[in-house]
Order: structure tokens, then sequence, then C-alpha cells
């Protein structure tokens, strides 16, 4: 919250890992910085290349170097650098599981089935994500973490199955996501991903109705977190093919306009949102 504050702690830290020569501090200390300025993009890779630079020597530790290369990995994958990110995200993946830390191997493989997806391959990014799923539930069912971590999955899973255009087994799996999240801060979006499936299913008015149900949540900013961008891209995405397909265009379009204003200032397009940028300038062409 106090970013100068943090600056200095993280100095006089670092000062002291390095006077010691302390290899396992001044990792430490230098992905700290990388974490302060989040905002910075440069700044951010410049420290984390130093952590990773120090932290590949270091002998049996089992977070780093592995979490060094994770992290570098979100920096890029933030910054839609998607190939570079996967790359980051395979070292590190191989240095987790030489290391046996299965925690952090199920974290890289989760994103690493997130950039498959991006680049459409689905059968691989489910694949992962079946991984990631039987480890978070077990996890989840030990207490060792939360609900939300393994509903994220689920959810990622789902959208999968949907992108592959595998609607019905879609729909299974997000009731399962509905009954088990009810009364949860996230069950929101399992309402959400229902709105999508019922627009595939043409029933459009019960779509926007579910859809429409979820933004106050999504829209809240103590609630949106990292999922913000994604998940209101998707809601505007369905609210305005689903007005589209009721032959409400006008309505279609002031949705598909507030899609372009948020891929402008997060900097991150979905490939779906395609279709609302050619209802747009189909619009403006008129």
């Amino acid at each position: 919250e106090n970013p100068k504050l943090a600056k200095k702690y993280a100095e006089v830290n670092l000062n002291k890992a390095k006077r010691e020569d302390n290899t396992l501090a001044k990792v430490k200390g230098y992905r700290f910085f990388a974490t302060i300025n989040n905002t910075e993009y440069d700044y951010c890779i410049k420290y984390i290349d130093s952590a990773i630079s120090i932290g590949k020597d270091l002998k049996g530790n089992k977070k780093y170097p592995a979490l060094l290369y994770f992290h570098k990995g979100l920096l890029l994958e933030d910054k839609a650098n998607f190939k570079a990110a996967l790359d980051n995200y395979l070292i590190g993946l191989n240095v987790a599981k030489i290391r046996r830390n299965i925690g952090l191997e199920s974290i890289i493989n989760h994103h690493i089935a997130l950039i498959k997806r991006k680049f459409g391959h689905y059968e691989e990014a489910k694949n992962l994500f079946d991984i990631v799923l039987k480890y978070e539930y077990d996890s989840y069912k030990k207490k060792e973490i939360p609900m939300f971590s393994y509903h994220e999955t689920l959810s990622e899973l789902i959208n999968t199955y949907r992108l592959n255009q595998q609607i019905d087994s879609a729909y299974i799996l997000n009731e399962l996501g509905i009954k088990e999240s009810k009364g949860e801060f996230h069950a929101p979006y399992f309402i959400l991903n229902r709105g999508i499936l019922l627009y595939y299913r043409q029933n459009y008015k019960t779509a926007i109705k579910d859809i429409k149900s979820t933004l106050p949540i999504i829209l809240d900013s103590k609630n949106a977190g990292h999922f913000f961008k994604f998940n209101a891209i998707d809601a505007y995405l369905y609210l305005g093919k689903s007005y589209d397909a009721l032959d409400q265009k006008n309505t279609a379009i002031g949705y598909y306009k507030k899609i372009d204003s948020i891929a402008e200032t997060t900097n991150y397009v979905l490939p779906e949102t395609i279709t609302a940028y050619l209802a747009l300038k189909k619009h403006y062409n008129s």
C-alpha cells in the first residue's frame, strides 16, 4: 500500500544480503523489487532477471529458481508476450519437477494451459487443466488450498470445453460448479458461464438475465482481481451477441463498445472478441 516505504525496506534487506553474501536472501530481495513496482514492466524484468541470474545456482531449494521463471512468465504474459512467457513457464516447470515441488508444478501447469488455449490447442489445455484440477481438488479436500483456487481451474476447464465447441460437456461441469459454489463469493462466475453457454443453446433471453445478474460482482473492484478483464470482456461480448441474435443491434453495439474500452486500458484482447470489432466496423461503415 506504501510503495516508497516498501522500496526502502527492500533496499535495506537487499544491501544486508549483499554484505553477508547470502545468495537466497539476495534472490528474495531482487524478486521483491520486481513485485513492489509491478506497473513498471522494464523495471520488473530487470530485477527478476537479476534474481534468476543469481538463483539459478541455488542447489536443492524447492521454490527457487522455479518460482523466478514463473514470475517472469507472469510479467511477459501480462504484456501479451505469450511465446516468451511459455518458454519461461516450461523452464520453471522442469525445475519444479526436479525439485519435487508439486504445488508449484500445478500452478505453472495452470498458466501453461491458459497459453495453450490462447493458441487454440484445446486438447492440450484440457489435459493440463485435468491434471491441475485433480491435484487442487485433493488439496482442497485436505484444506490445503481454498475452494476458490480449485473452482478457478474448474471454470477455466469449462471455458476450454466451450471454446472447443463441447457445449454439453461444459454445461455439465458448470452445473457442478454452481452446486459446489452456492453461497460463496465466486458463485457468480459460474452463473456467468451458464449465461454464455445458454447463448450457444440459443436461449438468448435467459442468457442475458444470467449474465446481467453477475455484472455487479464482476465490476466490483474488491472482487475483480486479475479476473476482471477476462470476465468483463466475456460478459459484454455475450450480452452483445445475445442482443444481436434478438435483432436489438443498438443495444448490442453498446456492449461491444465497452469491450473496446477495456481492451484499451488492459492491453489484452481475447481472440473471440474479433466478432465484436467486426460488428463495430460494420456499424460505423453503415
